[in-house]
């Protein structure tokens, strides 16, 4: 197996793939755009075939602007909303998820295996020795959690502890300080940030929706363009959830990917480490027969 060229390949289509989760990012910024910027030029008799004819000849530029810089400060303000929220370090997330603090002058033999195949990965991949956080779970799984090599934690079930053997478990965690290394969470952490920003375009449109429901009937009641105000916040509300929502979707389907080919890259980089393929193999047969 040459672990050096799948690492390259995993790298070069995660790039790519980031490069089109934001152009997506910006399609969805501009359709908004458009979107709120074409609704305003029909309320002031602007027909739905001159505006698309020429959407900058019947759009003045000071609204333009307006509505640009509204939809980033939703966008970006939501974005560093969530990047705030979830940046908490990786020591809250591990107790957050009911994980204990592995002793390191800890007798029982199992533990001290663990703490040994930890140390020696953090040899191979030269990154400091992370904190250690069992779980008491019997499902195979660890996680790594932090932004930042000085914050980041492994996390372990017992069930992995217990059910691996040396090498397997050797894997596992070499899996885990590849994403430590290559800063995997903080890229799943940017993408999710952004990915709440869209979201919260579809949220305001919710809104719009649900405080309009209830004066429906006021709406169906008149006829006269100026007495559809209410139509109006409904087709706001209703465009502005559509976009968000889908928006999310496909951002989300961008994602699942990246996480993916992080995931081929963390498992080559984990050969790198451990020069030892049957011990990350036998850990994924072992996790697909227990599941």
């Amino acid at each position: 197996m040459n672990f050096f060229q799948e690492q390259e390949h995993a790298r070069r289509h995660t790039m790519w793939l980031v490069g089109v989760f934001i152009l997506a990012v910006l399609a969805l910024i501009l359709i908004t755009i458009l979107f709120l910027t074409g609704l305003y030029a029909y309320l002031n008799d602007i027909s739905v075939a001159q505006f698309l004819s020429d959407p900058l000849a019947y759009i003045k530029p000071k609204l333009l602007y307006e509505v640009t810089i509204g939809v980033l400060f939703v966008v970006v303000g939501g974005s560093l909303f969530k990047y705030s929220a979830l940046s908490s370090g990786g020591k809250a997330v591990a107790v957050a998820l009911g994980g204990q603090k592995l002793n390191r002058h800890t007798k029982d033999p199992s533990a001290k295996r663990l703490l040994n195949v930890v140390e020696e990965m953090s040899i191979a991949s030269g990154i400091t020795t992370p904190t250690i956080y069992v779980l008491d779970d019997s499902a195979i799984n660890a996680f790594a959690a932090g932004l930042t090599l000085d914050d980041a934690v492994i996390g372990v079930t017992s069930g992995t502890i217990e059910k691996l053997d040396r090498e397997e478990l050797q894997g596992v965690i070499a899996h885990e300080f590849s994403h430590i290394f290559n800063g995997d969470m903080r890229l799943n952490l940017q993408l999710t940030a952004t990915l709440h920003g869209i979201l919260l375009i579809g949220l305001i449109g919710r809104f719009i929706l649900r405080s309009m429901s209830r004066s429906t009937h006021r709406v169906r009641s008149s006829n006269s363009k100026k007495g559809n105000g209410g139509l109006y916040l409904l087709v706001l509300g209703g465009g502005l959830f559509i976009i968000g929502y889908v928006g999310t979707f496909f951002g989300s389907m961008i994602k699942a990917k990246v996480s993916r080919k992080r995931e081929y890259l963390a498992d080559a980089t984990a050969v790198q480490y451990t020069r030892y393929p049957q011990g990350i193999s036998g850990a994924l047969k072992k996790i697909a027969y227990y599941s």
